[in-house]
């Protein structure tokens, strides 16, 4: 069945906190619950996860929580740890409840890196095993993580790469979503309108820097995420209500602006 709602959750590593936040401004406004088909990049796929189990609290609890240990490698400071990935990820999200819900969810990764396409997994129906295979694929980031191979072929993180695709929206546009709720970690990739006649994109752009680097996707700490989460509250908050309303939203912050 059709659905009129989509969401579309953007990769950007530890910045997804972010993303967090915007749902529950989703939530207060009435909207998540309309959201019939969802899709993500790397850190989005896992949010989308989260998403469809309908666990705000649990994943707001998830993220104030979150810390170096739970990802990087004990050896590194730069280097993830696939193995700590897969813990967390069989700890936090319900493998089965995701593969069963009504909610269509796509994964988005990348043929190998960098040349590789785009590839689009849908989680329903997926057994426990490739249901987090996908999942680390799509977040299997070149250099932090190793690729992952699902079917003989191998992916990496769909948002890195000559063709990625960080802001999904491909999969949703062609599932018939009249209004699809696009949530960026990075303002330089807001969308233009053309490529999705007959559709409302309802962009949500962080008003504030988010962060790059150790400071940014690798800034794995409960303060700075919750930081990030009540950023987005905030920002889903006024610009969807701008975007239903038909009135301008504020320009966003210079990316370069870094937390502090």
């Amino acid at each position: 069945m059709q659905s009129e709602w989509g969401l579309v959750l953007a990769g950007g590593g530890a910045r997804g906190a972010y993303q967090i936040g915007v749902w529950r401004a989703l939530q207060e406004m009435g909207l998540a619950k309309k959201v019939g088909v969802v899709a993500g990049t790397s850190i989005g796929a896992l949010n989308a996860a989260l998403f469809v189990q309908g666990d705000l609290s649990g994943a707001e609890a998830l993220w104030r929580s979150i810390s170096p240990g739970l990802v990087m490698a004990d050896d590194s400071r730069w280097k993830c740890s696939q193995e700590r990935m897969l813990q967390l990820l069989r700890a936090k999200i319900d493998r089965e409840l995701v593969a069963r819900s009504t909610i269509r969810t796509y994964a988005a990764c990348l043929t190998g890196f960098p040349f590789g396409t785009p590839a689009y997994f849908m989680l329903n129906g997926c057994t426990p095993e490739r249901l987090e295979r996908t999942l680390c694929a799509s977040a299997a980031v070149p250099l932090l993580f190793d690729p992952v191979e699902i079917d003989g072929v191998t992916y990496t993180d769909g948002g890195i790469g000559l063709f990625r695709d960080n802001v999904p929206v491909k999969p949703v546009y062609e599932a018939g979503c009249k209004r699809i709720i696009v949530v960026h970690l990075d303002p330089r990739q807001v969308l233009p309108a053309d490529p999705y006649p007959g559709r409302q994109l309802i962009q949500v752009v962080p008003s504030e820097g988010l962060g790059f680097g150790r400071k940014g996707q690798l800034d794995f700490d409960g303060h700075n995420a919750a930081w990030r989460m009540e950023l987005g509250y905030w920002d889903g908050l006024r610009q969807i209500t701008d975007a239903l309303l038909g009135a301008p939203s504020l320009s966003p912050m210079p990316y370069e602006q870094t937390v502090a």
